[in-house]
């Protein structure tokens, strides 16, 4: 409430460990399983209070969950015995951490922090993920069609123009990376000039 009426505006990260309530507590009686239930809980009442006593305020009262968690043990050895050459249509990781939580660690990686806005885009049922300067493929089976709108979108649209496609190896075999540098090569001998760096990431 002090932010506010000091003009401020503040990000930050809260980390709240998942630790159960006893049976006996009040917050657990009210519905509070974990302590970090009852964060969540917290979050929302603040908001609700700042718009109920501020209402020409118009800041972002949400927050974004993130949870970290542990690799199994199957995760870890295909980590440490990595070999890039039997690894394509391996779901190992795909399954245990899903496409949000590869992309989020892209995104981080690639400076884009925690919390950006990414766009997610169809390419004729295909789904890519598009911020700035980055093009995200993660999903498999990228069909010719998909190919095709990508670079049909590349060529027609002005604004769109990442320059570094950046491909999750698992899902991709050698002939779908290959045709798809092969089809964006025209990219850069096109109109736009543009120099796509390609980078497989596992």
């Amino acid at each position: 409430m002090q932010l506010i009426s000091d003009g401020k505006s503040l990000n930050y990260i809260l980390v709240q460990i998942q630790a159960p309530f006893e049976k006996e507590t009040e917050a657990f009686k009210a519905g509070f399983k974990t302590i970090d239930e009852f964060g969540f809980d917290r979050i929302k009442r603040a908001a609700k209070k700042i718009e109920t006593e501020n209402p020409l305020f118009h800041g972002d009262l949400g927050f974004r969950h993130f949870t970290l968690k542990e690799p199994s043990g199957i995760a870890l050895e295909k980590i440490i015995k990595f070999d890039k050459h039997t690894a394509f249509g391996d779901n190992t990781l795909m399954d245990e951490f899903g496409v949000p939580t590869i992309l989020t660690t892209w995104l981080e990686r690639d400076g884009y922090g925690l919390t950006s806005d990414y766009h997610s885009l169809n390419l004729g049922g295909y789904t890519v993920y598009y911020i700035d300067k980055h093009l995200y493929l993660i999903n498999p089976d990228l069909s010719d069609n998909a190919v095709a709108v990508l670079l049909d979108k590349y060529q027609t649209e002005a604004s769109f123009n990442p320059q570094n496609v950046v491909i999750y190896g698992y899902s991709f075999g050698w002939n779908e990376l290959q045709s798809l540098k092969d089809s964006l090569q025209t990219v850069q001998a096109g109109e736009k000039n543009l120099r796509i760096n390609f980078e497989i990431r596992y």
